[in-house]
């Protein structure tokens, strides 16, 4: 198909200068490719590479999460959004990386896995002071209160309001 040619042609010419326009062609054509019938598994490979480019790329990303979640591939979905967490730790985002474990948990739809409160931790950690990220260590710590007292006393001492306070310790 035309997409196809065209698709090997931004293979054939890689470069720097041309990377945004590789990565919206690449989402674009996951996203065609996930409405035809039997293209999935190409759809697949345009996000990946999307992702490649920038690991971070949310509609590549919401994308490929849903491709997973009509697939019936929820863990796929959740260990996505887990990766991507990852990434945006390492590039210095951490309000994506909360967002992205927040997805994680959501699209596993279980409690948070002793693992992911590890690498929550962590992030805390190198963002002691991040709203967003101990909050989440905070739900995900499983009642461990060597883990939830930390971190709401970090957090707490992060909040003027009283009102905020209180609403943290409920």
């Amino acid at each position: 198909s035309d997409l196809d040619d065209g698709l090997q042609q931004l293979d054939a010419e890689p470069g720097e200068a041309a990377r945004p326009t590789h990565l919206e062609l690449r989402v674009l054509a996951g996203r065609l490719y996930r409405r035809v019938e039997d293209r999935a598994s190409d759809a697949t490979v345009q996000l990946e590479a999307a992702l490649a480019l920038d690991p971070l790329n949310e509609p590549a990303l919401d994308a490929l999460a849903s491709l997973h979640a009509e697939r019936g591939e929820a863990s796929a979905a959740a260990t996505l959004y887990g990766q991507r967490a990852e990434a945006a730790v390492a590039h210095e985002a951490p309000d994506d990386a909360a967002e992205l474990w927040r997805r994680q948990l959501e699209a596993s739809g279980e409690e948070a896995t002793e693992p992911l409160g590890e690498r929550i931790a962590a992030a805390v950690e190198r963002f002691p002071r991040h709203r967003g990220l101990l909050d989440l260590l905070i739900e995900v710590s499983g009642g461990d209160p060597s883990v939830e007292v930390v971190a709401l006393e970090r957090r707490l001492a992060l909040e003027d309001s009283p009102g905020q306070c209180g609403d943290l310790w409920a």
